[in-house]
């Protein structure tokens, strides 16, 4: 903060480690407790009026630390990194959260919104979700919704690996990233990866089986080989609500599972658990 203040010729702020909690416990109420404007929370109408807020710290306090807060200097600027103001935030809490991560057979991983309706390069627009407007991030979790690890999505500026990119696909790919976040000594557990039809492929089930994992998720039909002897869609579609078929088979020496049943439409599953298990009748 003090080099920052520098930088720009402004008074230098000091501030202690206590206040600069407070500050960010300021923000982490703002967004559960949201109103028009920070500054209303200091207002006294009593509709508005945030006494925990409002006796934590003065309203001019805050704008100045939040003004002045930086996390990486103009040293460290890479222009292919969309987020290096946030770089070493980012790191840090990806490590801290692997640090207290308490490990969960069952991990799910998919794409997140974090809502935002400013003016960003690496703001998206999702339609059908509940947060239309924001940044897209990769994440994983624990079914409890514990965040273990997470990535924002940089658009073709993401460094990733074109070769696993080529082989997996751009979505199922970053399944295989996230995994290099995970510390030593949690890296190597049997998890469980379930994830919607936006990530799953069979060559992805197969690289998590050789790596030790199971993964199950719904599959587009596209994505399968057309010798799966499971049935097709059009035939199960002409069917009662309830029929499935069913075919396991080897493939690089991983058993894949592929389910398919009718619900109000059809659904594909692939899975490298499934025929390790009965699958039940789905419910009418």
């Amino acid at each position: 903060m003090t080099e920052y203040c520098l930088k720009k010729n402004w008074p230098n702020v000091c501030v202690s480690t206590n206040k600069l909690r407070v500050c960010f416990a300021i923000l982490i109420v703002s967004g559960y407790h949201s109103l028009p404007s920070t500054c209303i929370y200091w207002f006294y109408d009593p509709d508005v009026h945030n006494k925990t807020i409002s006796k934590a710290m003065r309203q001019d306090r805050f704008d100045t630390i939040k003004k002045c807060l930086h996390f990486n200097t103009t040293d460290n600027f890479d222009k292919e990194d969309k987020y290096w103001k946030l770089c070493p935030l980012i790191s840090y809490l990806q490590k801290r959260f692997m640090d207290h991560f308490i490990p969960s057979q069952n991990i799910s991983h998919d794409e997140a919104i974090v809502k935002y309706f400013g003016k960003h390069s690496c703001k998206q627009s999702v339609r059908n979700k509940p947060i239309r407007f924001g940044y897209k991030v990769w994440r994983q979790n624990t079914p409890s919704g514990y965040l273990l690890a997470f990535d924002p999505y940089q658009r073709k500026t993401y460094k990733g690996n074109e070769d696993i990119e080529k082989k997996f696909g751009k979505a199922a790919s970053t399944v295989l990233y996230r995994l290099e976040d995970y510390s030593e000594d949690k890296k190597y557990l049997a998890y469980h990866f379930i994830f919607d039809n936006y990530f799953t492929s069979v060559p992805l089930l197969t690289e998590l089986s050789g790596k030790g994992y199971n993964g199950t998720g719904t599959i587009r039909s596209n994505r399968l080989d057309k010798s799966c002897p499971v049935s097709s869609v059009e035939m199960i579609n002409k069917k009662e609500r309830g029929y499935h078929s069913s075919a396991t088979g080897i493939v690089e020496a991983s058993e894949v599972t592929v389910s398919r049943w009718k619900d109000n439409a059809v659904v594909t599953v692939a899975s490298t658990l499934l025929g390790k298990s009965p699958v039940g009748k789905v419910k009418q």
